[in-house]
């Protein structure tokens, strides 16, 4: 049968149809664009895979996004740097403190720009140490505050409580140092400043009556810590910029988020271990309120916490917070919640503690709005103190918006000597005095760090824009020019757009 059938195909060959003709003749199309396809896909596969290669879901951003500042090596210590103030400290370390430092530390007008950062670190040493075990002079007016400092401090020796040995909390202070950056305002220099005030608010407010040594712990390390290797750009640049910070906290918080993973990556070495003999319920505690004050420091979160912190002092029926409620916005300096606290109905510090044991959340607010208000605190310090502050905000802020500028993102609002007072008046109108009455409505002992000085700043700088306004108007009247009011120089027709009904151009009356 095979026989047969080769027999029947040679003898009666194949005759091709057209169709099968056209099909041969597009067999080398077909070859080709079946070469193009694989060829398509492989690039589409090798596409897919160089996208995968780029995006590394370890540290998302890392590879595709620009860093949080486009020179972060030129803003970043040196080694030889830090490691010479490191030196110093360790000199330094163990240097008993001068009764009158540890005086003026204590107080909520210190003064920092005399001292070296090594000086600054020790300094931060007696925060978290005590008194040394240093014994003060008594003089024969002085014997009963220093028995109440000497009481005090006993109960702030934290580093004793917490069980940190030394020479681990020496270790962590320079690492911590080593990890702020060479910027004009976000520096080592303002996380001591915020420390600072965190300290003295601490001593002034007997606050260790108020919170235990955990809590005192936590404010003081998320002071320390609060803008650890800060870019001195704003969190408005890294969301516009798409930075890589920005990626890794999806635009919420993103430097504050950096603050906080910086914090606790410090201490994950054994030389730097300060949480060492914490158990592990004690770590949980100061980690997760240490997050929550740091995020807290964020700005734009600034009118929701301070809602939610004077709701709950109203729903412990605090009148001093409804108070600030009512007048939260306002500017008036004439009445704040400090009043209510003369008249009595102020929370005693059993009451206020008897709060807080009932009540988490008021806990956790009020030491959010402690570490805020510490660190907005350069604002109202001396005015020989915080000028120089003020000198280096405004230089970050302009570095800021010639960066904005070169890189076509949008402008950071204006802030220079032109506009300083204006700026001062809405800065301690619309966020420092609301926070500050809100807080010395629960904890009036607080008033003499945040909120007299609070209404002296905000009085003067009013009383500044006032005479800035006199002067100005002076000029006009003294010098009158040869065109007349409302008629433009240059054509001699009349000119109203002066008078144009821009509310913003309108100033504030």
């Amino acid at each position: 049968n095979l026989h047969l059938y080769h027999q029947h195909s040679c003898c009666h060959p194949k005759v091709e149809s057209a169709s099968s003709i056209s099909n041969s003749s597009e067999t080398p199309r077909r070859l080709h664009d079946g070469a193009s396809a694989s060829n398509a896909m492989e690039a589409f596969i090798l596409a897919v895979e160089d996208a995968l290669n780029s995006c590394d879901i370890d540290s998302p951003g890392a590879r595709t996004a620009p860093p949080q500042h486009p020179s972060l090596n030129a803003i970043r210590q040196s080694r030889e740097a830090y490691q010479t103030v490191w030196k110093e400290y360790y000199q330094l370390r163990h240097t008993p403190l001068p009764r009158d430092i540890q005086r003026q530390l204590r107080q909520p007008t210190f003064n920092n720009w005399p001292y070296s950062d090594a000086q600054l670190l020790r300094f931060v040493r007696f925060f978290f140490t005590g008194d040394d075990g240093i014994t003060p002079c008594l003089s024969q007016d002085g014997a009963t505050e220093a028995l109440l400092m000497s009481f005090i401090d006993d109960r702030l020796c934290l580093a004793k409580r917490c069980e940190i040995p030394e020479e681990i909390l020496d270790a962590w202070l320079c690492a911590v140092y080593a990890k702020y950056n060479c910027v004009a305002f976000h520096n080592f220099k303002h996380s001591f400043m915020v420390t600072h005030m965190m300290y003295a608010s601490i001593c002034s407010a007997d606050l260790a009556s108020l919170f235990c040594h955990l809590d005192l712990f936590t404010l003081l390390f998320a002071a320390i810590c609060h803008d650890l290797d800060h870019p001195g750009l704003t969190n408005v640049y890294q969301n516009n910029a798409q930075s890589r910070l920005s990626i890794l906290y999806n635009t919420l918080s993103p430097l504050e988020n950096h603050h906080c993973a910086v914090a606790f990556e410090l201490v994950r070495t054994p030389a730097t271990n300060i949480f060492i003999n914490f158990t592990s319920k004690e770590f949980e505690i100061v980690r997760q309120n240490t997050v929550r004050c740091i995020l807290g420091t964020d700005i734009s979160k600034h009118t929701d916490i301070l809602e939610a912190f004077t709701a709950k002092m109203v729903e412990h029926s605090i009148e001093g917070a409804a108070l600030a409620i009512g007048g939260g916005l306002s500017t008036s300096n004439e009445t704040t919640p400090a009043e209510s606290v003369l008249n009595g109905s102020a929370p005693t510090i059993s009451q206020l503690s008897a709060i807080f044991e009932e009540d988490d959340e008021s806990h956790a607010l009020t030491m959010v709005v402690l570490l805020k208000m510490c660190d907005i605190s350069t604002e109202i310090r001396p005015d020989s103190v915080a000028r120089p502050w003020l000198k280096g905000l405004i230089s970050e802020l302009s570095s800021q918006r010639d960066l904005e500028r070169r890189t076509n993102l949008p402008l950071s609002p204006l802030m220079d000597e032109s506009n300083l007072v204006q700026c001062q008046i809405n800065f301690l109108s619309f966020a420092m005095l609301p926070l500050a009455k809100a807080l010395i409505s629960i904890i009036p002992a607080l008033e003499t760090c945040f909120l007299k000085p609070t209404q002296e700043h905000l009085a003067h700088y009013r009383q500044i824009a006032a005479e800035q306004a006199a002067a100005q108007q002076s000029q006009q009247f003294a010098s009158p020019s040869e065109t007349p009011v409302g008629m433009d120089e240059s054509t001699g027709e009349e000119n109203n757009s002066k008078w144009t009904s821009n509310s913003s151009e309108i100033p504030d009356q």
